[in-house]
């Protein structure tokens, strides 16, 4: 199982990416101009791959077939965040869902682990 996430960096007034690839004992840290399959492929790592892919879920890692996609549970927690600060009464669902999941080992709520 890895973990993999981009994010935005200004070097020298330029937008470029860095793309990480972590595993529970190595990182991989590159800095790309681009965002997508160009800068992952670059990387080396996801076209290679065939462990589970923990990430947000972003479309490009889908180009990755190869690879089992699951994903990260601090994305998903994120996303429920900002529908229940759009819609208030969804913030029921959203209680029951973080109660049930402390209730339980984590494997076998979350499948592979929370990143």
């Amino acid at each position: 199982m890895a973990h993999f996430d981009e994010t935005a960096l200004r070097v020298a007034g330029r937008l470029r990416w860095v793309h990480s690839a972590s595993t529970g004992r190595y990182v991989l840290i590159t800095v790309h101009d681009r965002r997508g399959v160009e800068a992952m492929d670059a990387a080396g790592v996801l076209p290679h791959f065939t462990g589970v892919a923990v990430h947000d879920g972003w479309a490009p890692y889908d180009t990755y077939g190869q690879a089992t996609h699951a994903r990260c549970n601090a994305h998903l927690l994120r996303e429920l965040q900002a529908v229940t600060d759009h819609y208030p009464r969804s913030f029921t669902l959203l209680k029951r869902l973080t109660e049930r999941r402390d209730e339980r080992p984590r494997e076998r709520v979350f499948g592979v682990g929370a990143c």
